[in-house]
């Protein structure tokens, strides 16, 4: 059984809720939002209105959605930029 989190992003929180999804499914859209998320970082960080608390918010909410599914981002995206 999968905890319940309730997180202010409502994007998450709709994926989370929606039963029609499969488990795999619910990471998967989970994965893209995080990916969506950190272009949306990277681009805002180039202007003035970048509010990094925000930002860093909504990427700590999908962290902690996917690690309700086992699923730890952080250690995915380490090891895709381990360099030679």
């Amino acid at each position: 059984m999968i905890e319940k989190i309730v997180v202010t992003h409502p994007d998450i929180q709709k994926i989370l809720d929606d039963n029609a999804l499969t488990r795999g499914s619910k990471i998967k859209q989970l994965i893209e939002l995080y990916r969506k998320e950190k272009v949306a970082q990277s681009d805002a960080s180039n202007f003035e209105v970048f509010d990094p608390e925000k930002q860093n918010a909504r990427l700590k909410y999908i962290q902690l959605a996917l690690k309700t599914f086992g699923i730890d981002i952080l250690r995915i995206e380490e090891n895709m930029t381990v360099s030679n």
